[in-house]
C-alpha cells in the first residue's frame, strides 16, 4: 500500500469524528445565540406590554374622570331645565 493512500485514509478515518463533533459543537455555539437573541425580543415584548398596560390605566383613569364630569354636566342641566 502507498504511504500516500496509507495517510489519506487515516485522516479520513480520524477527521471525520472531528468533523462531526467540531459541527455539533458550532451548532450549539449558533443555538445560544439564537437562545439569547429570542430572549432579548421576549423582553422588549414585555416591556413595551407594561408600558401600553401603564398607558391603558391612565386612559381608564381619565375616561373615568370624563365620566364624572359629563354626569355633573347633565345633573347641571337637568337642574337648569
Amino acid at each position: 500500500m502507498a504511504p500516500s493512500i496509507y495517510i489519506a485514509t487515516l485522516l479520513i478515518a480520524f477527521g471525520t469524528p472531528l468533523l462531526i463533533f467540531g459541527f455539533k459543537y458550532w451548532a450549539a455555539a449558533q443555538q445560544a445565540k439564537a437562545h439569547v437573541s429570542n430572549e432579548q425580543a421576549y423582553r422588549q415584548l414585555a416591556d413595551r406590554a407594561a408600558q401600553a398596560e401603564a398607558r391603558a390605566d391612565t386612559l381608564q383613569a381619565t375616561v373615568a374622570d370624563l365620566n364624572t364630569r359629563v354626569a355633573a354636566i347633565e345633573k347641571i342641566l337637568k337642574e337648569v331645565e
